[in-house]
């Protein structure tokens, strides 16, 4: 079976205690913006470029608070994904998908748990952080 190591940038972008979350079109589950990093791209500058892609967003701070790895097989390959995950503000609000593909969404945080949000362990992450603002480092095996 065929193997792959992505690298990931994702925000965590709270207003009035809702958090955005993005869904595929056709999808069951929920996942932070951001997306992968490129050759020669520093995480920071990723993570502008996929909100700007994904939203038109500016990013005026943004700051590593952790890291979820994720193992997954799709497609017959054995998937290991980091996920770099940044607290974000965005200069402006609302925002809106730029991308037919892709829906967004203003869940409130307490609802966090009720959801299928990829990775799985990313929902507990968000609210140990949300609580006590310390960094995690938390991995989901296959």
């Amino acid at each position: 079976m065929k193997t792959s190591i992505e690298l990931a940038v994702r925000a965590i972008i709270i207003n009035k205690n809702k958090i955005l979350l993005c869904q595929l079109k056709n999808s069951r589950y929920y996942f932070l913006p951001g997306g992968h990093i490129e050759f020669g791209e520093t995480a920071e500058n990723s993570l502008h470029r996929e909100l700007k892609e994904e939203f038109g967003a500016a990013i005026i701070d943004s700051k590593v608070i952790g890291l979820v790895e994720n193992f997954f097989i799709s497609k017959n390959i054995k998937h290991h994904e980091i996920n770099l995950i940044y607290y974000t503000h965005l200069k402006s609000i609302p925002i809106k998908s730029l991308e037919k593909h892709l829906l967004i969404y203003w869940l409130p945080l307490t609802d966090i748990k009720k959801i299928h949000l990829e990775p799985r362990v990313l929902g507990r992450a968000i609210i140990i952080w949300s609580k006590n603002k310390k960094p995690f480092h938390l991995i989901e095996n296959f």
